[in-house]
């Protein structure tokens, strides 16, 4: 049966599939893992730093990057990287500690994909808009280890490649939440066309598919060298 709900996690599953870049090719998907495990450090990432680990010349890594729409990269005054696709060095709606370091994360999908990408235990804390409360999540890279309270929601809204070039923080990222509980998210979503509430242990089940479907032909579940997480 084709009910709204179910179109909206269509839709959702397309975006996820499809990601920001019409052409994703394996040196952006080397790039993106590459990105991803440097702003871990704990450090701004320089960008002839990731150009001189991927054997790229500095121009052809930013070629590459501006593959991704110009929303989905945050740079400091000195021009390196501090919020990646979701994963943030600066403050954001979500707070994302890997090991003692605290991060942050657009949106709570981010927290969910992002621990298989860093291959690290990491710990969410965030607060439902309805009620208030806060929500803690400890996720490791393979499933969602314990949550409190135990039957948080995570809310979709629909949205599509096209639209988040845009601007990918207004029109998905701030309508990913998670709920205390179904009746939280009920309250929350009156009125709000396109806006599903699913179990978080389905978002997270995504959120890996996504990862299946974003690095489709680099080997992004190889071991990180643990030098590789110290660095910076």
């Amino acid at each position: 049966m084709n009910t709204p709900q179910n179109q909206t996690l269509k839709e959702c599953e397309k975006f996820f599939e499809q990601g920001y870049a019409e052409d994703h090719p394996p040196e952006l998907q080397e790039a993106s893992l590459v990105i991803y495990r440097a702003l871990a450090t704990g450090h701004p990432v320089d960008l002839d730093d990731i150009a001189k680990t991927l054997s790229f010349t500095r121009p052809r890594l930013e070629q590459i990057l501006a593959l991704l729409p110009a929303s989905t990269i945050d740079y400091d005054q000195a021009g390196k990287i501090v919020g990646f696709v979701g994963f943030s060095l600066e403050p954001a709606n979500h707070s994302f500690f890997v090991g003692s370091k605290e991060f942050y994360t657009w949106c709570v999908f981010d927290a969910m994909f992002l621990p298989s990408l860093l291959q690290s235990n990491a710990r969410l804390v965030t607060a439902c808009p309805e009620t208030g409360e806060k929500i803690e999540v400890y996720l490791s890279g393979q499933t969602v280890l314990s949550a409190s309270p135990g039957a948080p929601v995570m809310s979709l809204v629909a949205t599509t490649a096209e639209e988040c070039c845009h601007g990918i923080r207004s029109v998905f990222c701030n309508h990913v939440n998670l709920f205390r509980d179904q009746l939280a998210f009920d309250e929350w979503s009156k009125g709000k066309a396109g806006t599903i509430g699913i179990p978080l242990k389905e978002g997270f089940a995504m959120a890996l598919q996504r990862n299946e479907w974003r690095y489709p032909d680099i080997d992004w579940k190889a071991p990180v060298n643990p030098n590789e997480k110290e660095s910076g």
